[in-house]
């Protein structure tokens, strides 16, 4: 089986978040992408316990933020989305909150408390402005890049794509820039279940 997958079906939480969350379109692939961004969260929740709020930006279904407030030490989560995709189970999961807002229109988090900055395949150009929320507030950051859009992208990214045919290597390529504009680091997820699993992550300064 599939790691990230093993470890999620075993937290003692995963069948209180699947209820939470139903319908999820592809389970599987969702479920090893929200745990890639878990393993990054659970040193920070654990390092200090109930100091932290998970943003989680682009949230989708927010399968993510969900899973943090059921299994890691955190204060609370805010799942964010210009389209929520509110699911009845939402409203029993405590400590969260879903808000409707897009990013691209300004954003400023919903008070001062100490941010974690999170999201799950922000495509294209909403990747880039994932991390710039997170550097803005001095968060640290994980965006699991998805596909580039037709958007407007930085000029290293354009260069550097330019050099590559395939799409997978475009791809890569592409998140390379992104975490060398923000100064950040870049990593492989294998065993996300997706062809886009490559993990951006900043720290505050």
């Amino acid at each position: 089986m599939n790691p990230l997958l093993e470890h999620f079906l075993n937290l003692r939480c995963a069948g209180d978040v699947l209820n939470a969350v139903s319908p999820i379109n592809n389970p599987s692939k969702e479920i090893t992408e929200s745990m890639a961004l878990w393993k990054w969260l659970r040193p920070h929740a654990l390092e200090q316990p109930d100091y932290w709020s998970v943003l989680d930006l682009c949230a989708g279904n927010a399968l993510t933020s969900i899973l943090a407030v059921h299994s890691l030490p955190i204060r609370e989560a805010f799942a964010i989305d210009k389209t929520p995709r509110e699911r009845p189970g939402h409203k029993f999961v405590r400590r969260f909150h879903y808000l409707e807002w897009n990013i691209h229109n300004g954003f400023a988090p919903p008070d001062t408390r100490h941010w974690l900055v999170i999201a799950s395949h922000p495509c294209g150009t909403l990747a880039e402005r994932v991390l710039t929320i997170g550097r803005d507030m001095n968060a640290p950051t994980a965006a699991l890049t998805c596909c580039r859009s037709s958007g407007k992208l930085p000029i290293l990214a354009r260069n550097i794509i330019s050099l590559f045919p395939g799409q997978r290597d475009r791809y890569a390529a592409w998140s390379l820039a992104l975490a060398n504009q923000f100064d950040a680091k870049i990593r492989f997820v294998r065993s996300v279940l997706s062809p886009c699993n490559i993990l951006i992550s900043r720290e505050a300064a």
